[in-house]
């Protein structure tokens, strides 16, 4: 387990990237000044700051943040024997089942702290110009997946603690298939740019429906349906590509996890 030293700390790194995109959008964002036709819900904001349109810093930050959550330990216990000690004794397939669990325990209120320190930002900075929360109602909220603005912070939160458990998930494999404590930290971060290109690529070619190929970025698992190289046409396309994100990537670590549980069944 993490020391609460080192968890705080992380969870301090991850406020601090947070507030630093936050205030980089902030000058240039349509929701820091009174709008034509007078105050807006400023709620949507919280889905510009991911969008990646104003600034990409934090979400690179957090793609190099989130390997040291749970696996640079794994790592380290790969690298020292430890893990092997320990699976002799509870068995590998229950070691790297705890492994799993811990994917999702231990990342988990990340993502629901980051949206809530967000709101908090938006609230101090945002409120006395264009509210958080509209309840006009002569005005409707075009929401991600609700109409109601709390209704969809949830919604999304749940979606994206997925996303999140899979890119913990990815770092797990990583530390197994390749325990390189210099270049492990880098990895998801390497694997997500290059997935990325690929997917530029894939859009440039003469396919019908432009949106499935952004499934196969990563960045769709760290901020679902809506960091993308593509515009979403409809909400429709919006929630087939993350289905399509989480298939793909279930796909993916279940080939790999078996893969690496083969292997160090083979090789210790």
């Amino acid at each position: 387990m993490m020391k609460k030293s080192t968890r705080l700390a992380l969870l301090l790194a991850f406020l601090g990237v947070t507030a630093i995109g936050f205030f980089e959008m902030l000058p240039n964002s349509i929701y820091a000044t009174l709008g034509p036709r007078g105050p807006m819900s400023s709620f949507p904001m919280l889905f510009s700051f991911y969008e990646g349109m104003y600034t990409i810093l934090p979400l690179i930050g957090y793609l190099l943040l989130i390997p040291f959550v749970s696996h640079f330990q794994t790592l380290r216990w790969r690298r020292s024997g430890f893990d092997n000690t320990v699976s002799l004794r509870i068995g590998k397939r229950v070691y790297f089942k705890r492994l799993v669990w811990r994917s999702f325990k231990e990342i988990w209120f990340y993502p629901v702290l980051i949206n809530l320190f967000l709101m908090v930002l938006m609230v101090i900075f945002i409120n006395p110009v264009n509210p958080l929360l509209w309840d006009d109602p002569h005005t409707v909220y075009h929401g991600f997946y609700f109409h109601q603005e709390i209704a969809d912070w949830i919604a999304y939160t749940m979606v994206e603690v997925a996303g999140w458990t899979m890119l913990n998930l990815l770092c797990m494999l990583f530390s197994q298939l390749v325990p390189n404590k210099y270049l492990y930290p880098f990895l998801l971060l390497i694997f997500t740019l290059l997935m990325t290109f690929l997917v530029a690529f894939l859009s440039g070619l003469p396919i019908h429906n432009y949106e499935i190929v952004s499934c196969l970025s990563p960045f769709n698992l760290l901020a679902p349906g809506v960091m993308s190289l593509l515009t979403f046409e409809s909400r429709k396309w919006r929630y087939i590509t993350i289905a399509l994100t989480f298939l793909v990537f279930g796909l993916l670590i279940a080939g790999l996890y078996r893969l690496v549980v083969k292997l160090r069944y083979r090789y210790g």
